[in-house]
């Protein structure tokens, strides 16, 4: 799938955070994809009233309002792509562990961005009171008038829509996330349809486009709507609710709508308006998988049913939960749907969750291969050391392959790799075959898709520090040089020289700051107690490198 990628601000929640926007989906894919009547050069509908659209829709509209991707137990009761003003601004759950801001209402109501009057933002605090959670109790909040009792008699419950209120220009419009956020009505194709854009509410969410305007959504190579384009724009990319990077992940060459809306695969085809993909028991449930995996066997033979394993469709409770906040890279261990590979089951075992190595050191990595053995086609006969593919708004750039050892292939044979790493990491162990054509290549692409992550291992870095001193007897008053030096160069940074009578018991002696060569040194005048004095050195650590301490010298007065 040729895409073409803008930049957007990443989304401000933690996890789960789903900025309701598939629904623009929701809206958006509304009257593109869905075989709608033709009406030449005109639409019947050109204001901004989107009941309107109902009228003739009424399909999509019932499948837009049961869209319930944040029915969970984290959010209660949150309509996902309907989410109105009292489910979202009111809702116990949401309000006791968010922080309401003004860019909240960018992506859950772009049309409330301004006001009525098209000039002026909309601030948070006209729609709901009070905007922290500063209170007894926290989370309580309130609407503010008008929309505490419009609200109420507005056509769908909720709702604040400009069309109601044509004289009111000081007040935003609440109107969610609905049809108009994804097709411009202003701009009909050859059909006479509203085309299929976005609509940008500002900088919050996309600062490379036009602010309270539409833009087309890109067309791909094959001259459809890039609709995960459409989705990006506040499903951020990168964030744990994207399927980015796509090159490790099983579904790589999908668009969001494939899984997410397509009733039958292909654009053009039954298009479902709810765009939950299965969440927490959502309409589309497994049918969205069945698609390709319709059960055991479909894979290889013997091979489980993949609509049925523990993945973020069946288990999304845990998946939300994320306590360690790494559903992003770490497909083993939470299963996130989009990430799984086939590794994901089929990885290495016995290995160490974390490695310890000091700068300059081989990292030793053994263990067995899975005794689930992998399908001919996808196993090379290797295990395979990586780094974590680089994740950025403009793509993956593809993880690298460090290093390998070749193995019988067997389910069950033991391996051993080595590899010296000069930071702290994160790196993978896989045993599945490369994802590039040629086995020569070391960067991932999506020639072969789903394979090439395997088992997630931290690996910690130490300072390397060597320590000498230039006499180890001598009598009261003589002077003793300390020296030595610091690996990786950290120039300009101290390693402190600590003293102890026991060899056991530290005390700070001096600070000293390394050179541009990364060495230091000092100076000792011996005292005129005798006895034995113990010295080392101590760096600290930084983000890139662990702290360690050099090797003790002992110093006798005599």
């Amino acid at each position: 799938m040729s895409k073409t990628v803008v930049s957007a601000a990443p989304h401000r929640h933690g996890p789960p955070p789903r900025r309701a926007l598939l629904a623009l989906l929701v809206a958006g894919i509304l009257l593109t994809l869905v075989a709608a009547p033709a009406f030449g050069a005109t639409h019947p509908y050109t204001g901004t009233d989107v009941t309107q659209c109902w009228a003739c829709h009424g399909t999509e509209f019932n499948q837009w309002q049961a869209s319930t991707p944040y029915s969970t137990p984290a959010y209660g009761s949150l309509m996902g792509h309907n989410v109105n003003m009292p489910n979202s601004l009111t809702n116990a759950e949401h309000n006791s562990s968010e922080l309401l801001i003004n860019d909240c209402i960018d992506c859950h109501s772009p049309f409330s961005a301004r006001h009525q009057d098209g000039t002026t933002p909309t601030q948070i605090s006209e729609l709901v009171t009070p905007i922290d959670m500063i209170g007894s109790p926290a989370g309580t909040w309130t609407l503010v008038p008008p929309y505490s009792t419009d609200l109420s008699t507005s056509p769908v419950a909720g709702f604040y829509l400009p069309a109601d209120h044509p004289t009111d220009t000081t007040h935003a419009a609440w109107e969610g996330i609905s049809c108009r956020v994804c097709h411009d009505v202003s701009n009909l194709d050859a059909n006479g349809r509203p085309t299929l854009s976005f609509f940008n509410p500002g900088p919050a969410v996309n600062p490379s486009l036009p602010a309270y305007a539409y833009t087309p959504v890109p067309l791909q190579s094959n001259g459809q709507p890039d609709v995960t384009w459409l989705c990006d724009q506040c499903h951020q990319p990168n964030s744990d609710d994207t399927r980015q990077p796509l090159s490790v992940s099983v579904h790589a060459g999908l668009s969001c709508i494939d899984c997410h809306g397509q009733v039958n695969k292909g654009y053009g085809q039954a298009f479902n308006h709810d765009l939950n993909a299965g969440l927490s028991g959502a309409p589309i449930d497994q049918t969205s998988c069945a698609r390709c995996h319709s059960g055991s066997g479909d894979v290889s033979p013997g091979h489980p049913d993949v609509t049925k394993l523990a993945t973020s469709l069946l288990d999304h409770a845990t998946y939300i939960a994320d306590p360690a906040g790494d559903l992003q890279v770490n497909a083993a261990k939470w299963h996130n749907i989009h990430f799984i590979t086939c590794d994901t089951c089929h990885h290495p075992t016995g290995l160490q969750s974390k490695y310890v190595v000091v700068y300059g050191s081989a990292l030793k990595v053994s263990g067995l291969r899975s005794d689930k053995s992998l399908p001919a086609a996808a196993d090379d006969g290797y295990v395979k050391l990586w780094t974590i593919p680089v994740m950025s708004d403009s793509g993956p750039t593809g993880g690298e392959m460090l290093t390998q050892t070749t193995t019988s292939g067997a389910p069950g044979t033991a391996f051993a790799l080595s590899y010296k790493p000069t930071q702290i990491t994160k790196l993978f162990v896989s045993e599945a075959k490369p994802l590039t054509p040629d086995p020569s290549t070391s960067v991932i692409t999506v020639a072969f898709p789903g394979l090439g992550r395997g088992v997630q291992i931290s690996v910690i870095v130490k300072a390397k520090i060597t320590f000498v001193v230039s006499k180890t007897k001598v009598h009261p008053g003589t002077v003793v040089r300390l020296s030595g030096s610091v690996a990786p160069n950290k120039a300009g940074k101290q390693v402190i020289i600590q003293k102890s009578r026991t060899g056991t018991s530290w005390t700070t002696w001096k600070k000293v700051t390394l050179s541009a060569t990364s060495t230091y040194s000092a100076k000792w005048t011996a005292p005129k107690l005798k006895g034995k004095y113990y010295f080392r050195v101590k760096y600290a650590g930084d983000a890139t490198i662990a702290a360690n301490v050099s090797a003790k010298r002992l110093i006798t007065v005599y």
